[in-house]
């Protein structure tokens, strides 16, 4: 009985392993992805995928290009959110806010966010 209980403990360990080794390269892909322009921020916040869900926030966005430590905490100052709070913790004003402190305007669709950068970037 207590083999069969070790297996089984042993099987749960397993398999509890390989999800949290799944999330952890669901998320590096995905921090990759943010720093290379392939993914924003705001898509994230909006629906953010299973991986992120426990990720605290200052992470993700220091995952961003040209965002180091001072302004991502300039960025959750101004959203009111703690650096320490997990994405799945966010209400959805606070990841509008946060979306808005990042892109400096409240995201309303795909198209009007990525022209919104564009236009910033081309003055």
């Amino acid at each position: 009985m207590t083999a069969a209980l070790t297996d089984s403990v042993l099987a749960q360990r397993m398999d509890a392993l390989k999800r949290a080794n799944q999330i952890r390269t669901d998320r590096a892909d995905l921090k990759k992805a943010l720093a290379r322009g392939r993914a924003r921020i705001a898509d994230v916040l909006q629906d953010p995928p299973e991986c992120v869900l426990t990720a605290k926030v200052n992470e993700l966005l220091l995952a961003l290009p040209r965002y180091g430590r001072v302004r991502v905490n300039k960025a959750l100052a101004q959203a009111r959110v703690s650096g320490t709070a997990r994405i799945e913790d966010l209400d959805a004003a606070q990841r509008t806010a946060l979306a808005r402190a990042v892109y400096g305007h409240a995201p309303r669709n795909r198209q009007s966010c990525q022209s919104g950068i564009e236009d910033s970037r081309s003055r």
